[in-house]
């Protein structure tokens, strides 16, 4: 957070929110966020106006999109590894190898049905973008880093 102004750039609950940075008066390395709404008043609300330096260099931004198709191999990979695999694999170890011929689409639906309920328990962390390496572009279509 760098402390611009940002307009409104997305839809949804906190729209018509803006972030807030207290800091506590004596300790300055005690400090929270917090939201403040805009679109009401709220009794025994104090705004402290701060006055800092233009900034001259462009404003840090996330990127626009995910990488979908990282995104999209990941979850192929890790619905494969979890659950197709092993719906196949557990027949044959158990000796019903020819139900893991014969019922290959009842396998393979379980299998994705398995791998997309290990999808909504665990996946790898998807990578995080520190400010430092956000995007410096003027395109008004990219959320700040800043928020």
């Amino acid at each position: 957070m760098d402390g611009r102004p940002r307009p409104v750039e997305t839809n949804g609950p906190l729209q018509h929110h803006r972030l807030a940075v207290e800091i506590h008066p004596r300790k300055q390395d005690s400090f929270a966020t917090s939201n403040i709404p805009v679109d009401r008043p709220l009794p025994n609300t104090v705004i402290r106006f701060v006055l800092s330096p233009p900034r001259t260099e462009p404003v840090r931004r996330v990127p626009k999109s995910a990488d979908v198709l990282g995104n999209l191999r990941t979850e192929v990979i890790w619905t494969t590894l979890l659950g197709i695999v092993p719906s196949f694999l557990i027949p044959v170890f158990r000796g019903f190898g020819s139900y893991a011929i014969d019922g290959w689409a009842n396998l393979l639906f379980g299998g994705l049905v398995a791998g997309f309920v290990t999808g909504a328990i665990w996946r790898p962390r998807r990578p995080s973008i520190p400010y430092e390496e956000g995007v410096q572009e003027l395109d008004e279509s990219l959320a700040n880093v800043s928020q």
